[in-house]
């Protein structure tokens, strides 16, 4: 099979997604694991990490479709190629070329990523895609991922949203916010540390907010609006978009 014919197989889709007001498109690979090979990371240019040979196939074709999707983004950058590489990083954070903010997500056979020009103030980026949780799940994590007050919003309804996106809506924000607020704060915080106040389905935005201080940037009863869309195709889905800058 030549290299063309391998690197069709495997990707299926690249697209641009764009969510309400957020200003940057959200790069999608949907892609087929079934035709992952390793030889893949040298046909589409792409460092292969070191976990390589550790991981279960579909963890290394999730893990090349997430790069592509970033080599898509950096792309618009105009950097030299030689920087469009995303790095690991200890706590297996992407590590982003100088000067770039981005964040990467995997769902079902898809990898998300977006990113935007690092400015000089303190900011985060954050972006999460989840397929619809389903209701054992749900039982399972609902105590664990919102409170009483947040329950109460999940559960009053929304125009135009079943009750599974709403919950899988609500658990992707607070992905959303983690990951933008990594780098911030420098370690995995819970659930219970953030809180959904409000859920707008007009502006497509949730607003989150901070029950404690998290970082010097990011202080307690801080706010934040996190854009998002629901698709209904090829397969139910949710996708989150987090950023702040002070």
């Amino acid at each position: 099979m030549s290299n063309q014919a391998a690197s069709e197989r495997f990707i299926d889709k690249h697209s641009e997604i764009f969510i309400s007001d957020w200003s940057n498109p959200i790069h999608s690979i949907e892609y087929r694991p079934e035709f992952y090979q390793d030889e893949l990371y040298a046909q589409f240019e792409v460092d292969k990490p070191p976990q390589n040979s550790q991981w279960i196939p579909t963890r290394k074709a999730q893990f090349l479709a997430g790069r592509i999707a970033a080599k898509k983004a950096l792309s618009s950058f105009k950097l030299p190629t030689s920087e469009h590489q995303v790095g690991i990083g200890d706590s297996r954070e992407p590590i982003w070329p100088e000067g770039s903010l981005g964040s990467i997500s995997h769902a079902g056979k898809a990898s998300i990523t977006c990113i935007k020009k690092q400015p000089k103030n303190p900011a985060g980026l954050g972006i999460d895609i989840q397929e619809t949780i389903a209701c054992d799940l749900r039982k399972q994590i609902s105590s664990t991922v919102l409170s009483h007050k947040e329950t109460l919003l999940f559960k009053q309804g929304f125009r135009g949203i079943s009750e599974p996106e709403i919950f899988t809506l609500l658990f992707s924000a607070k992905e959303s916010f983690f990951k933008a607020a990594f780098n911030s704060v420098g370690e995995y915080f819970d659930f219970t540390d953030v809180s959904i106040v409000a859920l707008d389905v007009t502006k497509q935005q949730i607003t989150l907010r901070t029950n404690k201080r998290l970082s010097d940037d990011l202080p307690e009863a801080f706010e934040n609006k996190i854009s998002y869309i629901v698709l209904k195709t090829p397969t139910p889905r949710v996708i989150t978009a987090c950023y702040w800058e002070l």
